[in-house]
């Protein structure tokens, strides 16, 4: 199956999840077992929401210890290296990404952001440090929120796509 949003797999869960065990389960088991037509319904609540719940604080959780500091910002992302999901995670001195299942390889400081080209989705971040020059690209889920925050940090936009 081919498709061109990065985020396919979380939507088709949702719809899969709502629409099997929120719908069409409960349908067959209401006449039957009001209690498991009940559950199912519940059930369907927890993969969609409750999973990305509890996703969520993971990382926030992961992010606190990485950086020690208050998190700010955190962006639903994935990475186009190795296409791993995680979030962009901002704090005070930091912008860090966060992978739910792999160990973080990208954190830096603000002042080390050179500048971003932001295309659609598509998010690519120049990162100078002492002796070497980084570019990470990035799948982004939110870009007007992510351009937001990145204008607001007064990072250099190399090109400015609507």
């Amino acid at each position: 199956m081919i498709t061109t949003n990065p985020f396919f797999g979380r939507y088709f869960r949702y719809v899969l999840a709502i629409l099997s065990l929120g719908v069409l389960i409960p349908s067959y088991l209401w006449p039957v077992n009001a209690a498991l037509g009940v559950a199912s319904i519940v059930t369907a609540l927890a993969v969609t929401v409750g999973l990305d719940a509890l996703i969520y604080f993971y990382v926030r959780s992961k992010a606190e210890s990485l950086t020690s500091e208050k998190i700010e910002a955190m962006i639903p992302v994935m990475k186009v290296q190795g296409e791993t999901s995680g979030y962009l995670v901002t704090t005070e001195n930091y912008i860090t990404f966060v992978s739910v299942f792999k160990r973080c390889t990208f954190q830096f400081k603000w002042e080390e952001l050179h500048n971003y080209e932001l295309s659609g989705q598509q998010l690519e971040l120049s990162i100078v440090q002492t002796h070497q020059k980084r570019h990470d690209t990035f799948y982004v889920a939110s870009p007007e929120k992510t351009r937001e925050l990145l204008v607001e940090r007064q990072v250099a936009s190399v090109v400015s796509m609507p």
